[in-house]
Parts: structure tokens; C-alpha cells; sequence
């Protein structure tokens, strides 16, 4: 599924379709970042090929995880509520989530004034990524600062969420390290 998912976190008729839909939404968010034709590796590539397959194949390996979690919801006997994930802690998680989202957004549309709803975030990320390697525009590096900002916010929810769903902890991980190789090559360039 090659769009941009937002907002990320969807407003559901209840805390369980939230829930279910945010984890499915962001199945789809990894498998853009990881899958997409002009995907983050395209960046990485360049500064260190022994990378070039292992982030797609270490993703295949786990992408159904997120969608059997957002099935499992529906039916997993589990408080939410001990993980911050109903109530007010659940809109705040929603609300934050979905404020970065749209701020990548509306950067990217102000980069790309042809950029849709539709089109894929990662590949306009490793796109801008490439330029700023170049040219550090202001807009780029907000728009950077901005994915990093929701890499973050994911660095949280995808703890919490793992409490309720240990399997999420090796999409952490594979995120993690993402981020790791990506600030090490940025570095080398």
C-alpha cells in the first residue's frame, strides 16, 4: 500500500477500532518505509550496501505482525487501561501522533506543491533525504526534523503497546535499528 496513512492514528467508534486501526495503519506505514520502489534503502545504499536487502527482508519476516495484533484486539482479554492506551491517555497518544503526521504533511505540500493525500511519504522522505545530503534547505531539515519527531513518538507507543503484545518488540527493534544505520550514514556523508 503505497499512501501516506493519515492521519496515522484514526478516530474510532470505540477504543478497540482505534486500536486495531492504528496498528493496521501503521502495518502499512512500515510497509511503505520498508517496501515502497524508491524506499528508505535507496538512501542507505549508497554509503553502506551491506545494507541494501537486509532492512526489506528483516521487514518481510515481520510484517504481519502489527496486522495479527490489530485482529488480536478485538479478542485479546487485556487492559488497555495499564498501558495508557484508553481514555485520555489514548487521545493524547492519537493526537500527537496524528499532529506530526500532518505536519510532514503540509511540509511536503509546501515542497511538492503536487503532492496528494495519496502519495507515498517515504518516498518523497528519501527524496529530500537525498537533496539534503546536497543542500540543506530549511524546508528539508524541518521536514526531517519532523520524521524524526514521529520516530520518537512510535519509540513510545510501540513500548507500550509490546507490554500487551511482546511480538511488537521486534518492530521496535528493526525501527530502531533503522534509525541507527540512518544517522551513521547520514553522518559519513
Amino acid at each position: 500500500m503505497e499512501n501516506f496513512h493519515y492521519p496515522l492514528f484514526p478516530q474510532g467508534n470505540s477504543e478497540t477500532e482505534q486500536i486495531a486501526g492504528f496498528l493496521s495503519n501503521l502495518n502499512n506505514f512500515f510497509h511503505d518505509f520498508y517496501l515502497a520502489p524508491f524506499n528508505f534503502q535507496e538512501y542507505i545504499n549508497g554509503e553502506i550496501p551491506a545494507f541494501r536487502d537486509l532492512f526489506s527482508n528483516a521487514w518481510e519476516e515481520l510484517n504481519s505482525i502489527l496486522d495479527d495484533c490489530a485482529y488480536q484486539v478485538h479478542y485479546k482479554d487485556f487492559n488497555f487501561r495499564t498501558i495508557g492506551f484508553s481514555g485520555n491517555n489514548l487521545q493524547l497518544k492519537a493526537t500527537a501522533i496524528n499532529y506530526t503526521c500532518g505536519q510532514l504533511r503540509e511540509l511536503i505540500s509546501e515542497t511538492l506543491p503536487d503532492f496528494q493525500q495519496s502519495d507515498n511519504l517515504n518516498s518523497y522522505l528519501v527524496w529530500l533525504t537525498k537533496i539534503a545530503v546536497f543542500k540543506l534547505s530549511k524546508t528539508v531539515k524541518k521536514i526531517l526534523e519532523w520524521f524524526k519527531k514521529l520516530l520518537k513518538l512510535l519509540n513510545s507507543i510501540l513500548s507500550s503497546l509490546s507490554a500487551a503484545f511482546p511480538q511488537i518488540e521486534a518492530i521496535k527493534e528493526l525501527k530502531d535499528m533503522t534509525e541507527s544505520v540512518w544517522e551513521f550514514t547520514s553522518e559519513e556523508v
